[in-house]
């Protein structure tokens, strides 16, 4: 009761105050009528940029990963460490230790970046070089002679070679 009596009496001040006030009142009462649903309509839109944000990134995120995923898709197809290429790198390492006998097999060390990589540094005369470089290119047929270099540094029969055979897909 109290509340329809505070309304008649403001409804009545409005009625009788002057063409201005009233027109500064409606004017009042539509910019607040107005304002809740501007109000709502730009939270939507900050919300809308968020998530259009949000979505942007993880698109981003979600190309990034599936080039990685499609790179190391490629690196594993045409990685060389598969069982039987591991298998055929152990034989190899047996073969140069066995058949090392009339060369001194310094350094035989494997790398791996694109392909596997032996690397070996003997000491020998050149005709024992030479049968251990042939024999090891045909008894294993998937290595390919990368690098040679001979070095014969006196006048002794000792000859030293660096050589790097690189392992290539059967």
């Amino acid at each position: 009761m109290v509340k329809q009596v505070w309304i008649k009496q403001l409804w009545h001040r409005c009625i009788q105050a002057s063409v201005l006030k009233q027109n500064t009142g409606l004017l009042i009462l539509a910019l607040f009528g107005l304002f809740l649903p501007l109000n709502r309509l730009y939270s939507s839109w900050e919300q809308l940029i968020r998530l259009e944000n949000n979505i942007n990134e993880q698109q981003r995120q979600t190309i990034y990963q599936q080039r990685l995923l499609q790179s190391l898709e490629k690196k594993a197809k045409n990685d060389l460490l598969t069982p039987q290429s591991a298998a055929l790198l152990s034989q190899i390492n047996q073969y140069v230790q066995s058949s090392s006998v009339n060369v001194k097999i310094q350094n035989a060390q494997w790398h791996f970046s694109s392909s596997a990589v032996l690397q070996l540094r003997m000491e020998g005369d050149f005709l024992s070089l030479n049968q251990f470089i042939t024999d090891i290119l045909q008894k294993f047929e998937t290595l390919r002679l990368s690098s040679l270099k001979l070095f014969k540094p006196d006048e002794n029969l000792a000859a030293y070679l660096t050589l790097r055979l690189q392992l290539t897909k059967e």
